[in-house]
């Protein structure tokens, strides 16, 4: 461990600024919480908050989990000494499946020469296991 400190914004006043800039509806629609029982008996749950309206369908989307440490959510392979350190690991969501789809369903246009127009390509395929 290091002896360094690295500071960080809340994690709401992050989220209401990239909502302002992305010009979204400022209330999130909240899915209903999913709980999970992982293997070691800890609870685990799941919230999404979606804030959408923004320009050009932009959206904001928060994946709050509860109950889950540190490690990459989906992996699962933290062990047990790791977990003294960063917390449990989770399988409650699939941290690369959740990205995979935000990033399907909100593509960047992809400019094809310096003098064209950004044009946005779109694919539903899902990614590779990792």
């Amino acid at each position: 461990m290091t002896k360094s400190t690295v500071f960080h914004d809340p994690v709401p006043d992050t989220i209401a600024q990239w909502v302002a800039f992305n010009g979204c509806n400022p209330t999130p629609y909240a899915y209903p919480t999913e709980s999970l029982v992982q293997a070691c008996g800890a609870v685990h749950s799941v919230t999404r908050f979606v804030y959408s309206g923004g320009r050009d369908g932009a959206q904001v989307v928060l994946v709050r989990l509860t109950g889950a440490g540190h490690g990459w959510p989906g992996e699962g392979r933290s062990g047990r000494p790791l977990e003294k350190v960063i917390g449990p690991a989770t399988k409650i969501v699939d941290a690369y499946r959740e990205m995979w789809a935000f990033f399907v369903a909100h593509p960047m246009p992809i400019a094809t020469s310096a003098h064209e127009p950004a044009v946005a390509t779109t694919s539903s395929s899902m990614p590779p296991s990792f």
